[in-house]
């Protein structure tokens, strides 16, 4: 997910030390009147059913089937705790990833998970080439353009300021979970300013 760019301002800082680079960088800051939630709707896959496999996806698991669990990840399965030949008699002679038994989850009738994290400022660095065609475009851009309805089949990728489009927003979260969350942080925000 990438910080949307409709709630961020960035500000360039042209400083080597601190960017680690030439190319200018920005601190991400989300503003205190917006969600994480809402500010990091901006994915990369549509809404709906992945079709692809993303690094560091994230995955859920049945708490019997994990045997061993990391910081980061879940790597120590009952499925790859099996020797070569058990595995190979179960799955077939090829090493399979992610795990043979997962599954992809129905984001529409299931779960969605929304992964958001900061992004640090040396990671922004050269955001005005990445995101913009007019900087040239190239590159990974880390902050969110959304892609608006309609817009791949006209055939469209950027706006009229040159933003390249990079993600989908996820309308149930922007409808749906969104005012909700709002509407409990209202209820319990006397406790967040102390009263």
């Amino acid at each position: 997910m990438n910080l949307s760019y409709e709630y961020s301002t960035p500000v360039t800082i042209k400083d080597k030390a601190l960017c680690e680079s030439t190319d200018g960088c920005f601190d991400l800051v989300i503003p205190n009147n917006v969600t994480v939630l809402a500010a990091y709707n901006c994915d990369r896959q549509k809404p709906g059913k992945k079709l692809h496999k993303m690094p560091a996806e994230k995955q859920i698991y049945r708490a019997d089937y994990v045997r061993q669990h990391f910081v980061h990840y879940s790597t120590i399965t009952a499925s790859t705790m099996l020797n070569y030949t058990v595995y190979g008699n179960k799955f077939g002679s090829a090493v399979t990833f992610p795990d043979p038994l997962s599954r992809f989850g129905d984001e529409v009738n299931e779960g969605l998970m929304v992964h958001s994290k900061a992004v640090a400022r040396q990671d922004t660095a050269g955001w005005l080439r990445h995101c913009n065609v007019k900087g040239g475009g190239d590159g990974f851009c880390r902050i969110g353009f959304p892609w608006p309805d309609g817009a791949e089949e006209r055939g469209e990728t950027k706006d009229a300021d040159g933003w390249k489009y990079n993600c989908y927003l996820n309308p149930k979260i922007d409808d749906f979970w969104v005012p909700k969350l709002e509407k409990a942080m209202a209820k319990y925000s006397h406790l967040l300013q102390g009263k």
